[in-house]
């Protein structure tokens, strides 16, 4: 959610050069990850943040990703009919076939009609999907994109589906469902600088977390019958400049006679420009992002202020979190040592950006976030906070009870730190060199 606010800067400035256009999202927008039900009411919140700013970047629709179905099929229901934003999905649908939401939108820009049609993938938890979306079906895509493209291909000039099925689902789709112009591909981290031609199918894809912006410019002069990037038609014509000079000679007019029928054998193809937009920090913040942001902040952390611990929470118990002052007692050294280290000071790295209790952010942050005896932000241990030796090594209890019996891990693998050290969020970790800054192996 850090790069929204550029997000919103890179969008206005391009929308006054080009206002003629269509701002779009593939789906998968509240979240990329499960969501634990008590963390719901929290996430409730940051998608009424991301719709209204989504709304006032101006974006015209959004596929439903499998993802975003973790937030609850009713609040999903009711955020789409409370936003000019369309939620689409032509292939999420009730026991009888009826879709939830619209499965396409037909947009005039540029003086053509544009179909866009929603896709939604596949969740791989199919409990999690019955227990947040009662009753919800996820249709074959491919059948339901082959259906809604024969609904509304007469009607339209380009036909664009936001697919988040996966990439190799698309490649399917592009080869398999005839009348698709561009596939705009969810559900991957591909970094598609360069989109991919099928058949009569451009592919192509923003990035995930928002990290890029991908934009594509197109120029429709009739029904699409294959595509040339504009790059392509700007090398043919500076080959057919250059091969002006040596017209003169039968082999100069033969090469120049070739070149012209090449390029005149593309003219009714559709001119395409791509571009993928890093969102780096030369694009500033838009200050009204910024303050949704903030305000959407500040309730957190009054919601979980003004709440009750959940109940059994801190039930006594036999195994349950203890806090790094009780590994102390044994480990001093160790202890000290991670005193020093930048995952004790973990949570106060939250304050400046005021998200203490942002379900993005917290995690990370303290130490047995969401977890039974372990961190809640309705009901935060203070002694819990900051990045301690059981968000790494497991809970301590018993150990302290039994350390014979009950030993506890004692190097944590790396994709146990990788977890948190992504590649979004700190793009230099290395497991190897970095372990020895927050628990050195020559302390014991």
């Amino acid at each position: 959610m850090g790069g929204l606010p550029r997000r919103a800067t890179y969008i206005a400035q391009e929308k006054a050069t080009e206002p003629e256009s269509l701002i779009l999202d593939s789906g998968n927008f509240v979240t990329d990850r499960p969501l634990a039900e008590p963390s719901l009411d929290a996430v409730n919140a940051k998608t009424r943040l991301l719709v209204g700013a989504m709304e006032r970047m101006g974006y015209s629709a959004a596929a439903i990703g499998e993802k975003d179905l973790n937030l609850g099929l009713d609040r999903l229901l009711t955020f789409s009919g409370a936003t000019r934003v369309r939620f689409l999905s032509a292939n999420l649908t009730d026991d009888k076939g009826k879709t939830w939401f619209d499965p396409y939108l037909v947009a005039r820009v540029g003086g053509i009609s544009v179909g866009i049609i929603g896709l939604t993938g596949t969740p791989s938890d199919s409990r999690l999907l019955e227990q947040r979306a009662p009753g919800a079906r996820i249709a074959d895509p491919l059948q339901a994109a082959r259906k809604t493209v024969k609904e509304i291909r007469e009607k339209c000039g380009l036909v664009v589906v936001l697919s988040n099925i996966g990439y190799s689902r698309d490649l399917e789709l592009a080869s398999s469902v005839p009348g698709i112009d561009i596939i705009v591909s969810g559900g991957t981290k591909r970094f598609m600088r360069r989109p991919l031609i099928q058949g009569r199918t451009l592919i192509t894809s923003g990035y995930y977390e928002g990290r890029a912006v991908g934009r594509l410019a197109v120029q429709v002069d009739g029904p699409g019958k294959g595509w040339i990037s504009k790059e392509e038609i700007q090398f043919m014509d500076k080959q057919i400049s250059e091969a002006e000079a040596g017209a003169g000679t039968p082999e100069g007019k033969a090469k120049h006679d070739a070149l012209l029928e090449k390029r005149s054998a593309v003219r009714e193809l559709t001119v395409y420009e791509p571009d993928m937009v890093n969102l780096d920090p030369s694009y500033p913040d838009d200050p009204q992002v910024v303050g949704m942001i903030s305000d959407y902040r500040k309730e957190l952390k009054s919601t979980a202020a003004g709440s009750a611990a959940p109940a059994g929470f801190q039930d006594a118990q036999q195994v349950r979190y203890t806090g790094a002052e009780a590994c102390g007692r044994c480990h001093e050294a160790r202890y000290r040592f991670w005193q020093t280290t930048p995952h004790s000071e973990a949570f106060g790295a939250l304050a400046p950006k005021e998200a203490e209790a942002d379900p993005d952010c917290i995690g990370c942050h303290v130490t047995g976030y969401m977890r039974r005896t372990g961190y809640w932000p309705k009901a935060p241990r203070e002694d819990l906070r900051g990045v301690q030796c059981e968000a790494c090594h497991g809970v301590g209890s018993l150990h302290i009870q039994d350390p014979q019996l009950y030993s506890l891990l004692h190097l944590p693998a790396a994709p146990q730190c990788m977890d948190c050290h992504t590649e979004s969020q700190d793009d230099d970790f290395d497991y190897f060199r970095d372990r020895s800054l927050v628990c050195s192996e020559a302390i014991h």
